[in-house]
C-alpha cells in the first residue's frame, strides 16, 4: 500500500510542476514583446535568489554552521569548508545583487 501511496504523490508533484511549468512558459512568452523583457525577467528572477543567497550567508555566519546537501558543515569543525562556503555563496549573492540593480536602473531607464 505504501508503493502506491508514493507513486500517487509523484504523479501529484509531476501534475504541479507541469502546470507551474506551463504557466512560467506563458509568461514569458507574453513578457517577451516589450521592449523591457529582458531586465524585466532578470530584475525578477536574481533578486529573489540575492535575498535567498544572501539570507544564507547570513544565518550561516550567525550560528556557525553551513548547509550543504548531505548535512552541515561546522565552523568549529571544518573551519576550511565553512569559510570556503561562505565566501562562494557570499561572492555569488553580491553579483546576483549586482545583476538585479543593474537590471532595475536599466528597467527605469527604458520606461
Amino acid at each position: 500500500m505504501q508503493a502506491r501511496q508514493a507513486l500517487w504523490q509523484i504523479a501529484k508533484t509531476g501534475a504541479l510542476c507541469a502546470v507551474l511549468g506551463l504557466l512560467l512558459y506563458a509568461v514569458v512568452t507574453a513578457v517577451a514583446e516589450y521592449a523591457v523583457a529582458p531586465w524585466l525577467i532578470g530584475l525578477v528572477l536574481a533578486a529573489p535568489l540575492t535575498a535567498v543567497v544572501g539570507h544564507l550567508v547570513i544565518e550561516a555566519l550567525r550560528s556557525g554552521a553551513f548547509p550543504e546537501r548531505f548535512g552541515v558543515v561546522l565552523r568549529d569543525t571544518r573551519p576550511l569548508a565553512f569559510w570556503f562556503n561562505v565566501l562562494w555563496f557570499g561572492a555569488c549573492g553580491l553579483l546576483l545583487g549586482a545583476l538585479a540593480g543593474w537590471c532595475a536602473v536599466r528597467l527605469l531607464g527604458a520606461t
